[in-house]
């Protein structure tokens, strides 16, 4: 029996093609093989985009509230799944995933679950965009509003990450003790070491290496040390801006596995 455009089992198959799409791009990533993960990924955002349209019909055609809800629900997990897409390397349209989220934004109203997974996004697309500054405050709003800190491991070092670039461009132009770049840093080394915890807490730890390597070379920086001279080759005279960021670049290097 054919299947009516309208009809939410419509929605239901696209939404399923959608999913398998995606986890088909990202089998193909895994295996080195780009165009195969960009091909599925476009499937996946044609099919979403396809299912979306499809539960919000078919939420505006009944008068059952309970259905409204859960057609709604469905529709918008097919959009923020589809700005998600965006965001991977193969796609790399931050932009267009800020649109997406923008235009979800009004179906989150009162919904924290949906408003913190736009709230994720919105930062991820942002440091993409390197509009750290603008991510830092979309960022500090979701740590006030969960508790669950290794939910935003990933948030927390894509923002300090981009604020860190920053920082550096605006000292190779003004020099390191510019007070624009040293702000700067100050907030990156804040939120390196938000995502040590994180990670501690459960988060993603891949980047853990990494994030001490710079825990250390911004804490020598603010410091005022000279960049050949080790932090480990000082004697306790001197004085240490962030004694805490040392703690958590050996944290962070303890969780490299």
């Amino acid at each position: 029996k054919k299947v009516l455009v309208s009809s939410p089992k419509y929605g239901d198959a696209q939404y399923r093609i959608g999913k398998t799409s995606m986890l088909l791009a990202l089998e193909a990533g895994n295996r080195g093989k780009p165009e195969d993960a960009k091909r599925h990924y476009v499937l996946a955002d044609l099919s979403l985009k396809n299912a979306r349209r499809t539960f919000l019909k078919a939420a505006a055609d009944t008068l059952d509230e309970s259905a409204q809800k859960t057609l709604k629900g469905h529709a918008f997990d097919c959009g923020i799944r589809g700005a998600g897409i965006m965001l991977q390397t193969v796609m790399k349209n931050p932009q267009q995933c800020e649109k997406m989220l923008d235009e979800l934004q009004p179906e989150s109203e009162g919904q924290k679950d949906m408003t913190a997974k736009i709230l994720n996004l919105r930062i991820k697309a942002l440091t993409q965009m390197g509009r750290g500054s603008e991510a830092l405050k979309y960022l500090e709003e979701q740590m006030k509003t969960t508790k669950d800190i290794g939910a935003f491991a990933d948030a927390a070092l894509s923002v300090a990450a981009s604020i860190d670039r920053e920082a550096t461009e605006i000292a190779g132009k003004k020099g390191r003790q510019d007070p624009e770049a040293q702000a700067a840093w100050k907030n990156a080394i804040r939120l390196y070491k938000a995502s040590v915890v994180a990670m501690k807490s459960g988060g993603a730890k891949a980047d853990a290496a990494k994030v001490a390597t710079r825990l250390i070379i911004i804490t020598g920086i603010l410091s005022g040390m000279r960049e050949d001279i080790p932090l480990a080759t000082l004697d306790g005279t001197v004085k240490i801006f962030d004694k805490e960021a040392i703690e958590r670049a050996n944290d962070a290097f303890a969780l490299v596995a």
